[in-house]
């Protein structure tokens, strides 16, 4: 991907509607999946099934990636809630669910791709603090092997400036919506 390291990135968008979000995000595991690398969605029930319709309309065979274990799907809340604290992810918890689907991911492909919106989730329940948390988790296991999109519905940005120089600070880059946006496209 022109502009784009092909692994080791942490990259999050800002989306106001979810047909930009579902795009961009097809087309971030759909090069994946296309370049043999594992593939990971955690988002939520919507979405999840907006994004795996896309990937399907673009001739990609999920249930075949899904038995090989490139291709895994999660609940976005249901993974949080495995390692969400009161206040703040545990890390130990994080390790063994997140930790346990990445290191299998990792065992069977040379690269991963993630797209994640539990940070999402916290940040619209007004819990920054525990999404600025969990970006840091995040970057303590992505390695030169690991790609990871972190997406955020803009109506759920009502906090400060510094909160938000603390998401965008966690992230490698922050991407346009437009998947075929040149610095990203595959």
């Amino acid at each position: 991907m022109p502009g784009m390291r092909a692994t080791g990135d942490h990259l999050v968008g800002f989306y106001g509607e979810a047909q930009p979000l579902v795009e961009r995000v097809a087309a971030f595991l759909e090069a994946g999946l296309r370049a043999n690398d594992a593939a990971i969605l955690i988002a939520t029930a919507e979405h999840r099934e907006m994004v795996e319709s896309a990937l399907s309309a673009h001739g990609l065979d999920l249930e075949s990636a899904r038995s090989r274990g490139q291709y895994v799907a999660l609940d976005a809340r249901e993974t949080l809630a495995k390692f969400m604290g009161a206040a703040a992810p545990d890390r130990g918890l994080f390790n063994d669910s997140v930790g346990a689907v990445l290191a299998e991911a990792q065992a069977n492909y040379m690269r991963v791709r993630i797209y994640g919106e539990m940070v999402s989730l916290l940040w619209a329940e007004g819990r920054s603090a525990a999404a600025i948390a969990l970006e840091s988790l995040w970057n303590d296991v992505i390695g030169d092997r690991l790609s990871l999109l972190c997406g955020y519905m803009v109506g759920a940005l009502g906090h400060s400036a510094n909160e938000l120089d603390g998401i965008t600070a966690a992230h490698t880059d922050v991407v346009d919506p437009d998947p075929r946006h040149p610095r990203l496209s595959a």
